[in-house]
């Protein structure tokens, strides 16, 4: 996604998410301390400003020019690093750069993979500096490399000192302190026809799909392992419209060492021989040391993979410099990375620069973002080893760290090591490394380093303030001259709305309704403490169907943070039914009081139209097409008039405790409209079940307990709360509850239900998600239908379920349960099975799936159904299902999952 509400940062390759603030920020006025501080301070500040402007032209200059081949071509994306100054700078598609250097006399290294690496001596002086660079193809030899196995490729050989280093070379780097200047740039290259017809009236349209959209930002960004990290933005500016405007916009320079990389398997960490092949295509001297260059493809032409290029430096298997592609479900993107040694044995990123392809419901738009990096203080460790043996003081090795320690040695010392040992010894490596790092700083058996500090950067007062001269002396990439005009027509844009405004004019109203209908609103406070969110069209009408009518109102998001850990927030809403002619509300209050414990204290109350399967209800877009298009209301309401408490919390981790009480006035409902827009007929409002009987007005009183448990389940720590980040275990739970009998026609029952579920890794892109579940009533006195065990199924070709957690051929309410019941699932996701063998699915980035499930009731009769589907992982599939009824064949039937737009649709879409 393009927007996310955290940024990370690791050690030797960090990423950086960077914030659209600007808007939220206002310049502090001193005039007042001015006026008070008189004649004195007002020369002092004319002294100072002369100085700076005789003085600060001499310190610092720009250097600028252009990388050409030996034919005069442009090399694109060349890198460029000062090791003098320890700042790295790219150049641009057409080759060409600038940067600003303090004055003096330095040596500039210019690199492309494919071109040989040049030295530039490079004097800085009072005038700008202006450098024409020439790299010439490179010729690369192949030295004499040791490998085993008979006729294996040298890249093996080299790839397996890579992964069993890669651990260490991702920690080395003890604290730094780095420079960053990025530029990104966006632009819509296609947009469906609906929004292009849109465009003639709305002038917030027009400029999204006519427009370049650029931003740039300086900031300054402390490390200090194993995760405490603080950023500054100094300066940020965009032309990016208010309306597009999200609370971060996300810059990434991922680090080549951890597991992942765009969502795809790293080439230089975990179990990569079995994923991808290598070949080594040549070597060559730089600065004195010997490095490989290895091309990288997938071995299985399958989606969310990489491929490209990267250059190894011998002896400390560090990445030198890498060209990267990744293909990911919604387009592709071509990475460009340039390391240096910013001290000795470390090499971390220079610069970095990318250009990416997304499309996604008839979206398509070209991205691109250059980063350069200058490090101003790097503190390296003094060695591996005091990695992996750091302790607490007073702490000494205990058995399984010597343990690891002696399976460590006895991997390295192995004569003729395999792709298996190379795998082992990068395995119980991070074994030890993880139990040393959570020995000296005090960390749980189950958390991860990573993210132990959140990230949340400080913005300068001035920060959105900057003027033009600031960032002719920051900028550290050359603005063409679409994004020069961006700029221009941004300040134009900002000159007319300010004069319009003075004369009561605007036509900004239009476009702030606009997007309080898409996009809705977001407040932050300065302080970051207080936040509120309102609008978007799912907040608006969330829903139609033939009981209530159109849903139309509004809804409130607030939040207020307590400490710096604790958070209370706040959810109200209330919307007119157009047909009913009643309002349905909710209101709700929450406050999140133990983070490490994940404690969560409720209360909820409202009156609405409910789902009789109140666990597992229908989104409601589906619910909405089939009753407005086709007449089908499968999906039958409730009044459900309410208010509940509830509280959860951890008592160890992976553990998880609630507990509730939920009163609730239950009221029977039928069709307002028994007709659809297309006059067609509509079934009653009464569910399709043998065991239905009509619901009388009654008033139900529910406790509940639940226990849910992971053996094992690794978790972080951001902003103090923790966040779990998987588990290879299956998860466990159990539930009682226990409705009361208040006199009447209350309900008196008990009910108690198990289940077990996990989602195994099966090989690299392989996964088996399975469920088994069962429960029982008992002691049933009185029960309505609103109490019976609802399944998720649906007979209508669209849900916004899970395709992986319903039923697709299986009416909403043919099998639920008043006495017990018992049910299964399982799925496996594969990149290719059947038709992602056509070269023209290949393409498309899409997984396969086969579904088995089943379950049985007290009726005894087994119902079960297997299919094929075709999708996104959970986000968007398509399937096809056979069912059968004891032991017979029922239907066959077409299925659709939408659960990523079911939630949000009008967001998304608009």
């Amino acid at each position: 996604g393009l927007f996310t509400p955290w940024w990370g940062v690791g050690p030797a390759g960090f990423h950086i998410e960077h914030p659209l603030m600007g808007h939220e920020h206002r310049q502090q006025t001193v005039a007042a301390s001015l006026a008070l501080c008189g004649i004195a301070a007002a020369r002092v500040m004319a002294a100072v400003a002369i100085w700076l402007a005789v003085w600060l032209p001499s310190l610092s200059q720009t250097l600028r020019g252009r990388v050409v081949d030996d034919m005069g071509n442009a090399v694109a994306n060349a890198s460029l690093y000062i090791g003098r100054l320890r700042q790295g700078f790219v150049a641009d598609g057409d080759g060409r750069f600038t940067a600003v250097i303090p004055c003096g006399g330095y040596e500039c290294r210019v690199s492309s993979l494919g071109y040989g690496t040049v030295t530039v001596p490079v004097t800085v002086d009072a005038d700008t500096v202006t450098l024409d660079i020439v790299l010439h193809r490179m010729a690369y030899a192949l030295t004499e490399v040791q490998v085993t196995g008979g006729g294996e490729d040298p890249a093996l050989g080299i790839m397996r000192h890579v992964v069993a280093r890669a651990p260490y070379n991702a920690v080395l780097p003890d604290t730094f302190v780095v420079e960053t200047y990025v530029k990104g740039r966006g632009k819509f290259k296609r947009v469906p026809k609906l929004i292009s017809l849109a465009a003639s009236s709305d002038t917030m349209t027009r400029r999204l799909i006519n427009s370049l959209f650029v931003m740039e930002r300086v900031s300054r960004i402390e490390y200090k392992s194993p995760g405490h990290i603080s950023e500054h933005v100094l300066a940020f500016t965009s032309t990016f419209p208010d309306a597009l405007k999200g609370d971060e916009f996300c810059v990434m320079l991922p680090d080549f060492y951890s597991p992942m990389l765009y969502g795809c398997p790293s080439p230089v960490r975990g179990n990569v021989f079995g994923i991808y092949d290598y070949r080594l295509e040549g070597d060559y001297i730089d600065g004195g040391q010997l490095v490989h260059r290895i091309a990288f493809t997938p071995r299985k032409d399958v989606g969310t993979t990489l491929s490209g290029t990267i250059c190894i430096i011998d002896s400390i298997w560090a990445i030198a410099s890498a060209d990267i592609e990744a293909r990911l479900p919604v387009g592709k993107c071509r990475v460009r990375a340039s390391f240096a040694q910013t001290a000795p044995g470390v090499y971390m990123p220079a610069s970095q620069s990318a250009q990416c392809e997304f499309g996604l419901m008839g979206f398509v738009l070209d991205a691109s973002y250059m980063l350069s990096a200058s490090y101003r203080y790097v503190e390296p460790r003094s060695s591996a080893t005091d990695v992996a043996n750091a302790v607490s003081p007073a702490g000494t090795p205990g058995r399984k760290e010597r343990k690891l320690s002696a399976d460590v040695a006895a991997l390295q010392d192995k004569p003729s090591p395999g792709n298996r040992d190379a795998v082992r010894l990068a395995r119980k490596t991070q074994q030890l490394l993880d139990i040393g790092r959570r020995r000296r700083f005090g960390l749980h058996r189950y958390e991860l380093a990573s993210g132990l500090s959140p990230h949340v950067p400080t913005l300068d007062s001035l920060a959105a303030r900057r003027d033009e001269g600031y960032w002719q002396a920051r900028r550290m990439a050359v603005l063409d001259d679409e994004e020069t005009e961006a700029y221009s027509l941004a300040r134009r844009e900002a000159l007319s709305r300010d004069s319009l405004g003075q004369t009561g004019h605007s036509d900004g109203g239009f476009d702030m309704v606009m997007r309080y209908l898409t996009t809705g609103y977001q407040w932050r406070s300065k302080s970051g403490k207080w936040w509120v969110k309102s609008g978007g069209l799912s907040d608006i009408m969330p829903a139609y169907n033939l009981v209530d009518g159109f849903w139309l109102g509004a809804r409130l998001r607030a939040g207020r943070k307590i400490g710096d850990t604790m958070m209370l927030t706040t959810d109200i809403g209330a919307h007119w039914l157009s047909e009913r002619h009643g309002c349905a509300w909710r209101a709700g209050l929450a406050l999140d009081y133990a983070p490490m414990r994940l404690g969560r204290f409720e209360i909820e109350g409202g009156m609405t139209s409910s789902d009789y399967n109140v666990r597992d209800a229908e989104t409601n877009l589906p619910v909405a097409f089939a009753t407005s298009l086709f007449a089908r209301n499968d999906v039958k309401f409730y009044e459900r008039f309410y208010g509940s408490v509830t509280n959860s919390f951890e008592p160890v981790s992976g553990l998880r405790l609630s507990a509730g009480v939920t009163v609730e006035r239950r009221t029977p409902l039928a069709n307002a409209k028994e007709h659809n827009w297309f006059k067609r007929e509509a079934a009653p409002n009464v569910p399709d079940n043998p065991l239905y009987e009509p619901m009388p007005r009654h008033v139900a009183l529910l406790m509940n307990v639940s226990a849910e448990y992971t053996p094992v389940r690794w978790f972080v720590r951001r902003g103090g709360r923790k966040q779990y980040v998987g588990s290879d275990w299956p998860t466990f739970g159990v539930s009682y509850t226990k409705a009361v009998a208040t006199g009447g026609l209350s309900p008196d029952y008990h009910r108690v239900e198990a289940s077990v579920t996990h989602e195994a890794k099966v090989g690299h892109f392989n996964v088996i998600d399975w469920t088994l579940g069962a429960g029982m009533f008992a002691g049933v006195r009185r029960m309505s239908f609103a109490d019976f065990k609802h399944f998720a199924a649906t007979r209508f070709p669209v849900t916004g379920r899970r395709m992986d957690a319903s039923y697709a051929l299986a009416g909403n309410y043919e099998w639920s349960a008043a006495d017990r019941w018992a049910q299964a699932s399982t799925a496996w996701h594969t990149p290719r099975l059947l038709v992602n063998w056509l070269p023209f699915m290949r393409r498309l980035m899409l997984d396969e799936a086969l579904h088995l499930r089943g379950l049985v009731t007290e009726r005894g009769t087994v119902y079960w159904e297997t299919g094929y589907s075709l999708g996104i992982k959970q986000a968007l599939r398509a399937g096809v299902f056979v069912s059968f009824g004891g032991g017979h064949y029922r239907d066959v039937g077409f299925s659709l999952s939408i659960p990523l737009f079911a939630e949000a649709v009008a967001d998304l879409l608009l």
